[in-house]
């Protein structure tokens, strides 16, 4: 069996977007499904994830969004909490091999498979994609016609 390997274009592309903090629809070919959502940074993917598991469950899940929200923090931390760690704004924690920076994840909110009746679920959820899966990708949310994905939630 061949090792799948990462499309560098796609790669490229995801750097910068976690760099810059920009949101965009995406769609990615998984297992010959199509997979569509909003591409989000790890930090905030962890976050949300944090708060719609605790709005989900309720007060007993506090463990649960603080977990998501320790590996955010720990795996993927902010340029000043890299500065109060005293590394000088470079990165030292990261996804991956230690000795590379790249992103080896897609995170997507609003996710959902595309059918031919309409995505699944309706709203859509939390979803994190190794790259290496991955075996195309386009800009844009794929739905129906007149498809509006939800907004994005709002962090309390």
């Amino acid at each position: 069996m061949t090792e799948r390997t990462v499309d560098p274009m796609l790669q490229a592309f995801v750097d910068v977007m976690n760099g810059a903090g920009v949101q965009l629809g995406v769609s990615v070919l998984v297992g010959g499904t199509w997979l569509s959502g909003t591409l989000i940074p790890p930090r905030m993917f962890t976050e949300e994830l944090g708060e719609y598991v605790l709005e989900a469950a309720g007060d007993g899940a506090q463990s649960i969004q603080t977990f998501f929200k320790t590996i955010g923090r720990s795996w993927f931390p902010s340029e000043s909490e890299l500065e109060i760690r005293g590394t000088g704004g470079a990165k030292t924690e990261k996804e991956g091999d230690a000795a590379d920076l790249r992103p080896f994840h897609l995170h997507l909110r609003n996710a959902r498979v595309v059918t031919a009746v309409g995505p699944v679920p309706d709203e859509g959820g939390y979803v994190r994609v190794r790259m290496d899966q991955v075996e195309g990708w386009l800009i844009g949310d794929l739905g129906p016609p007149g498809y509006t994905p939800p907004p994005p939630p709002m962090l309390g």
